[in-house]
């Protein structure tokens, strides 16, 4: 019989047992077994035992001492024999040479960390206690309770040797386990072992009984080294199997694989439901890996996916969620539609894009791209879906193209241009693939558009066809800060001015302010207070050329610059003390203007002391062009973000500590410098986007000539010609991200905008001080309005159609998307529904229960949460709370009627469940 294995604690257990109450005096115990780790023992009130292996008898002779000698030690011998110590030295032995057996209770126990008060039956029968007697843990293990059961033994044994704790497991977790667990072959090569034998076969029955099938294929795959090899199938599964069910080269696929994975080779009806099963672990178990920040795991499983779908069923797999492969299969597709759609944008290529679009949002691709490639081919795709909505808007109302004055013009831009050039410079990109060439294709026909319109309004500047509705940029200060603070002598201002930025920057600050938690936004000054939707912000233009001695000198001073005269670079103080309305709003001396680097000094102090100064009504700070964000992100490739701008932030939390509002301003705008191209032009005196005009010069189609009396000119020169596209420059290439002094929307259309925090004007009692979001155009959120049926025309009007008519147009901007539609029969329904009624018991339940279906109604059942706040007339950032509030009432026994999407920041209304739970017609 093998003797079996003793633990030191299993040995000090027994030896106390022995000795307690000084019952035994001879030195020498002899104990059947063996000890991996013969040290010796200390027994308090005892003393010290040595442990000695002795192999056989003879070898035991030769350790004992010889007659006559000292008394021996206390000495345990652990002997590999259970008959009696040899008469002619049992003296020297306990109990005349007795050899003692440890019981298998005993030695259980003794693989814990605490004992046991019973030990079921059933536990000593294990194949797991046989290994462990045989082959004792390294450390005890954790012990379960008072009573060791089967459950307790492997529960203990799972959580301590392998970390799966299978009290709070299921089978994703176990997926999950398997996949990013690589200790699995070398619990396989103890396994294999004889003394191991049957432990396998009892650790799969215990699987499969707690957690089912396929729990036993897991086990083996990760016992393999397979684990994420196999969720890598359970991704295929996942699309494969609902597929399989009416494609049979599919079944045969997923069959063959089956049998290497799950060995399944029972009937078919069982392998589908394994398949069907594995499947649905693909999601959970994908989740599980994220929530752990196993990410290699995660991206070893996408690649094993990847590796295993080949051609027989790559095109099956479009319609997964996972793999770069149906990434790109929706990128292609997308991509091939938008170059159908570029030559005659239509509605229904619209609503085709945007079905493919909302398919590549729900791929998780961008979430798992470790480079950040598939959300920056993401937001490009969205891009050009965008482009592709203003063009068929465009076709829809081309009343913008034929604008011939530049304040019309110049509005636009405003309102819609910034949106649409923030799309086109996020769409930019390879065009080596499908997807690349349909997005260019796109880009390229509105490119075209914003050509003309670029060109007509260099033209109309020069024609000076420039009316009311544009703010020189010499009467900027005047119009904004002076008219706003003359209005109620408690208002205060601070001016932050970021040089050279442009209308596209300038829509992504706000767009940020909105959604960050300072909650800062544009101020109902510029409109109507009560305009819930939004207000429009002033065109200001800047002056020809655009760059920043001319145009900054004008806005400061409120003064042109006089032809000839070059502004001194650090004259930017002196040129705001000349500025007249600002003089008769400060009577004690000119209004305080800091440069950004007086924030990194001593003089930061000085900053906000006259910020918090309330005699100082007007504060100016320029962050330098050499501090500010466009050097710090290339505008063309980068979001800006507020606190992407370290010194901003500073500036609106001292100003809103002292009751400032915030002017944000330019000088001048800029176009991309990536798609300008050298002229070859050689004057020495030509700029980049401006040279002087001579006598004799030529001008070149793609730039405009302005006088002197137009425009500021250069000393000896008849005026200035100036670029007026975005493809041109005269000067060679470059690091500088943007490059102004042309005549281009982007360059002269300059912004300016008054901004408040959120309850500025109950602080104030100052309503004119509430803030309102900046709304972007319907296209932007992808969402159009039913073409309106064309008016017959009659030649003779009659009596009954003379008299007051409603207006065309709204007199303020309108929300993208009207959210009241109250007849909607639906909405009507709904509200007289007695299960609604029951639900929304209080008012404000009820109204946002209807504002929620009422929004998205108008904007077809699904938006996401910008074309919602701008709908509902809520900052972005409240858009994710308010739909939940809403989804209380409307979610009826565990229907989700109404659903928010945090990653894709998406709400969905579920038509067919609301009618449903609510028992409306046509449910």
């Amino acid at each position: 019989m093998q003797p079996p294995s003793l633990t030191l604690s299993a040995l000090s257990h027994q030896l106390a047992r022995m000795f307690a109450g000084g019952r035994e005096h001879r030195p020498l115990i002899a104990i059947h077994g063996v000890c991996d780790d013969p040290r010796p023992i200390d027994l308090p009130g005892v003393g010290r035992f040595e442990v000695v292996l002795a192999d056989c008898e003879l070898g035991l002779r030769r350790l004992l001492h010889e007659p006559g000698q000292a008394a021996p030690r206390r000495t345990v011998y652990l002997v590999p024999w259970t008959a009696r110590i040899p008469l002619d030295v049992a003296g020297y032995f306990a109990h005349d040479g007795r050899v003692f057996r440890i019981d298998t209770e005993v030695r259980v126990s003794h693989l814990f960390t605490a004992p046991f008060e019973s030990i079921d039956p059933e536990v000593l029968s294990s194949k797991l206690v046989a290994w462990l007697l045989r082959v004792p843990p390294p450390a005890p293990l954790p012990s379960p309770g008072g009573r060791l059961t089967f459950k307790g033994l492997w529960d203990a044994w799972l959580q301590h040797e392998c970390g799966l704790d299978l009290d709070t497991s299921g089978l994703s977790t176990l997926l999950a386990w398997a996949a990013g667990n690589g200790l699995g072959p070398r619990l396989a090569a103890a396994l294999a072992h004889e003394a191991a034998t049957g432990v396998q076969s009892e650790l799969e029955a215990v699987l499969a009984r707690r957690l089912g099938e396929p729990a036993t294929a897991i086990l083996r795959a990760w016992l393999a080294d397979r684990g994420a090899m196999l969720l890598g199938f359970a991704i295929l599964c996942e699309t494969l199997v609902p597929k399989s069910n009416h494609d049979q080269s599919l079944r045969t696929w997923l069959a063959l694989k089956a049998e290497a994975f799950l060995g399944a080779k029972g009937k078919a009806q069982q392998r589908s439901e394994l398949l069907h099963r594995l499947g649905e672990l693909a999601a959970p178990t994908l989740g599980e890996l994220r929530r752990g920040s196993q990410r290699i795991a995660l991206r070893t499983a996408l690649d094993a996916a990847e590796a295993l779908a080949d051609d027989h069923v790559r095109h099956a797999l479009i319609d997964s969620r996972r793999l770069l492969s149906s990434w790109q299969q929706r990128l292609a597709a997308l991509g091939r539609l938008l170059s159908r759609a570029a030559a005659a944008p239509t509605h229904q290529q619209l609503d085709q894009a945007i079905a493919v679009l909302r398919n590549l949002e729900h791929h998780d691709r961008p979430r798992y791209s470790p480079d950040g490639r598939a959300a920056g081919e993401l937001a490009r795709a969205e891009a050009g879906v965008r482009l592709l909505a203003w063009l068929v808007a465009r076709g829809e109302s081309p009343h913008v193209l034929k604008a011939s004055r530049a304040d019309a013009l110049a509005r636009w831009y405003v309102d819609e241009g910034g949106y649409l050039d923030s799309a086109r410079q996020t769409a930019r990109g390879s065009a080596g693939d499908p997807f690349g060439t349909g997005v260019a294709a796109v880009a390229a026909r509105v490119d075209d558009e914003r050509r003309e319109l670029d060109h007509r309004f260099a033209r109309a500047l020069v024609d000076n066809t420039v009316g009311d509705a544009a703010i020189p940029i010499v009467d900027a200060l005047d119009v904004l800060a002076v008219r706003f603070l003359h209005d109620r002598p408690a208002r205060r201002l601070l001016v932050v001015l970021l040089p050279a930025m442009a209308w596209t920057q300038t829509l992504e600050l706000l767009a940020s302010l909105d959604e960050d938690a300072s909650r800062w936004g544009p101020l109902a000054w510029h409109g109507l207070p009560e305009a819930r939707s939004g207000v429009p912000c002033p065109a200001v233009l800047a002056a020809i050329p655009s760059v920043a001695a001319i145009s900054r000198s004008a806005l400061l001073t409120g003064k042109p610059v006089p032809a000839g005269f070059n502004p001194d670079p650090g004259g930017d103080r002196k040129r705001l003390a000349e500025h007249r309305g600002l003089a008769r709003l400060s009577p004690g001396g000119p209004p305080p203007l800091f440069h950004r680097r007086a924030l990194d000094d001593s003089a930061g102090t000085e900053v906000l002391a006259q910020i918090r100064d309330p005699h100082a009504r007007l504060v100016g700070v320029i962050l330098d062009a050499t501090d500010s964000a466009r050097d710090l992100e290339a505008p063309q490739t980068s979001v800006w973000r507020a606190r992407s701008i370290r010194p901003l932030f500073e500036l609106l939390d001292a100003a809103q500590a002292a009751g400032r509002a915030v002017l944000l301003a330019s000088d001048h705008g800029h176009v991309p410098a990536g798609r300008l191209q050298p002229t070859g032009e050689r004057n020495p005196r030509a700029s980049s986007r401006w040279r002087p005009r001579l006598a004799g010069a030529a001008v070149h189609a793609y730039e405009t000539a302005f006088s002197a009396d137009d425009a500021w000119s250069p000393r000896g020169a008849q005026g200035v010609i100036v670029v007026h596209d975005e493809e041109h420059r005269h000067t060679p290439a470059s690091a500088s991200p943007g490059e102004s002094g042309g005549a281009t929307l982007a360059e002269v259309v300059t912004p300016m905008c008054l901004l408040g925090w959120e309850g500025m004007d109950s602080d104030h009692d100052d309503p004119a001080l509430s803030i309102r979001p900046a709304v972007p155009p319907p296209w932007w959120h992808l969402h159009l309005e039913p073409q309106p049926p064309r008016e017959t025309r009659r030649s003779r009007p009659t009596s009954k159609d003379v008299g007051p008519q409603l207006p065309l147009l709204p007199e303020t901007p309108a929300a993208p998307a009207s959210t009241g539609d109250s007849n909607h029969p639906t909405l009507r329904q709904l509200l007289a529904s007695p299960i609604f009624a029951a639900r929304a018991t209080e008012p404000r339940q009820r109204d946002l229960a209807r504002r929620a279906v009422e929004a998205l109604l108008a904007l077809g059942n699904s938006a996401e949460d910008n074309a919602l706040a701008s709908a509902l007339g809520l900052p972005a950032r409240r858009v994710a709370g308010f739909i939940v509030t809403a989804s209380e009432v409307l979610n009826v026994d565990g229907y989700a009627v109404l659903q928010y999407d945090s990653h894709n920041r998406r709400a969905e209304l579920h038509l067919g469940r609301l009618r449903h739970c609510f028992e409306l017609a046509g449910a």
